[in-house]
C-alpha cells in the first residue's frame, strides 16, 4: 500500500508540475552527457591492474648458463631488496638476461621504478665487459604484442647485431613503443629412431641419445685477457648437415 501511495503522489506531482519535471529531466540528461564525455575510459578499474616491472640486460654470451651466473644472479640479488616486491623470476638466453618483478597491490609503482633503477646501477658494477645498458620496462598490465614479424634466411642464421641496429633500435625509438622482443631460432635436425630396427641391431636408445648429446653442445670455457681487454670464450660442437 505504501508503495502504491508513493507512486500515486509522484504521478500527481508530475502532472501538476510539468515544467518542473521537464527541467529536472533535462538537467539529469545534460549531466549524464557531460559525465560520459569527460570520464576516463580504462580497460581495467583502478586497483585491479597488474603491478609489474621487467628488466632486460642484453649480453651476447652464447651460453644461457653463463648469462645466468654473470648477469641474472647479480640482477636478482640486487632487485630482491626492492620494497613491495611480491615475486621475482629470472630468465636467461644466449643474447640477454631478464628479470620479471611482480609487486603487491597498492604499491606505488613510481617509487618502485626509481628503486629498481637504483638497484640496477649497483648491479652493473658486477657485470662483465661487453654488457649493454639494462632496459627497464614499467608494465601496468599484461602486455599484448600488436605486431609480429619474421626475418628468415635459407642459408645463414640471422645476424643479431645487424638486426638490432636496423630493426630493433629504430622500432624502440617510436613514440609509445614499450618493448621490442627478438628471438633467433636456428634450424634443427630431428632424429627419429625405429625401435624395432634398433633392437634388431642391438642398439641401446639411451646410449645413442647420450652419444649424440655429447657431440652436440655449447659450453662456457672461461675468459682470456689480452691487451687489457677480457674476452669470454665458449666451446661449441654441433651438427650442421644430415651426413654429419
Amino acid at each position: 500500500m505504501e508503495t502504491n501511495d508513493l507512486a500515486t503522489k509522484i504521478t500527481r506531482l508530475s502532472l501538476s508540475r510539468k515544467v518542473t519535471v521537464l527541467v529536472l529531466f533535462l538537467t539529469i540528461l545534460a549531466i549524464g552527457l557531460i559525465a560520459s564525455n569527460r570520464l576516463p575510459l580504462e580497460m581495467e578499474p583502478k586497483g585491479e591492474e597488474g603491478h609489474r616491472i621487467y628488466v632486460r640486460t642484453p649480453w651476447r654470451s652464447g651460453v644461457p648458463l653463463e648469462s645466468m651466473e654473470k648477469i641474472g644472479i647479480p640482477m636478482e640479488e640486487e632487485l630482491s631488496t626492492v620494497r613491495g616486491l611480491d615475486s621475482i623470476s629470472t630468465r636467461c638466453s644466449t643474447i640477454s638476461a631478464g628479470v620479471d618483478l611482480r609487486f603487491k597491490q597498492g604499491t606505488d609503482m613510481d617509487v618502485a621504478y626509481r628503486e629498481v633503477r637504483d638497484r640496477m646501477e649497483r648491479a652493473r658494477i658486477r657485470f662483465p665487459e661487453g654488457t649493454e645498458k639494462p632496459r627497464i620496462y614499467k608494465r601496468d598490465s599484461e602486455p599484448e604484442p600488436i605486431v609480429r614479424m619474421t626475418i628468415g634466411s635459407e642459408h645463414h642464421v640471422p645476424d643479431y647485431n645487424l638486426i638490432n641496429k636496423n630493426v630493433i633500435a629504430p622500432l624502440m625509438r617510436i613514440d609509445g613503443v614499450a618493448d621490442v622482443e627478438f628471438h633467433i631460432e636456428e634450424k634443427e635436425i630431428m632424429i627419429e629412431v625405429d625401435k624395432e630396427r634398433a633392437e634388431a641391431y642391438g642398439l641401446n636408445l639411451e646410449s645413442l641419445s647420450n652419444r649424440l648429446r655429447g657431440d652436440n653442445f655449447t659450453l662456457a670455457s672461461g675468459a682470456v685477457i689480452d691487451g687489457g681487454k677480457k674476452y669470454a670464450l665458449k666451446s661449441t660442437s654441433s651438427f650442421h648437415t644430415f651426413d654429419e
